[in-house]
């Protein structure tokens, strides 16, 4: 027997910025950063590299996609967009755990400078209703020419984390404000 939905022409019609399941249709973006153990400048020489093609060799296998990387010598900035059903944790989860095995089996000296490469903790926010083209044109405007100099150095600080999710809420009102979005 088939277990394919039936074709729903409602579904057909969807705006391209939602996406669909068999029962759930969503539209999640949401902004994950992390950093190595000890906020450790380790990521350089060709790691970089490899850890966004290890992150985009995992999209191919789980449900999301990643619009956006930044990998800076100290810290990981992504833009996730996934299945509600998936999670993020679990995205987050599987992603620092196999790029930690393979970086570190990969680049040896990785396993003399840190204990464990990654920390225990990530800083994750939605990106809400604002099309990715706003909230990276907000960051490029308000603080440079790339979109992740806005959280440079700041996620492991309570007050930044403040700051961060203020500017993301000044982000989506301003959107709504402007385009009447509900």
């Amino acid at each position: 027997m088939d277990r394919c939905a039936p074709y729903n022409p409602l579904l057909a019609k969807l705006p391209l910025q939602y996406k669909a399941n068999r029962s759930v249709v969503y539209s999640c973006k949401s902004h994950v950063v992390w950093t190595p153990e000890y906020r450790r400048g380790v990521l350089v020489g060709g790691m970089d590299e490899r850890l966004k093609i290890i992150l985009n060799g995992l999209c191919t296998e789980k449900p999301c996609v990643l619009p956006a990387v930044e990998i800076m010598p100290d810290h990981v900035h992504l833009l996730v967009e996934g299945d509600p059903q998936f999670g993020i944790h679990t995205f987050v989860k599987v992603a620092k755990g196999r790029s930690s095995r393979l970086l570190r089996s990969g680049f040896p000296r990785l396993k003399s400078r840190l204990p464990t490469l990654w920390t225990n903790s990530y800083f994750v926010s939605t990106v809400g209703g604002a099309p990715l083209s706003v909230i990276t044109d907000h960051g490029i405007n308000r603080y440079g020419s790339r979109w992740d100099v806005m959280w440079a150095g700041h996620v492991p600080h309570a007050s930044s984390r403040v700051e961060l999710v203020r500017t993301y809420a000044g982000v989506n009102k301003q959107y709504v404000e402007n385009q009447k979005y509900v």
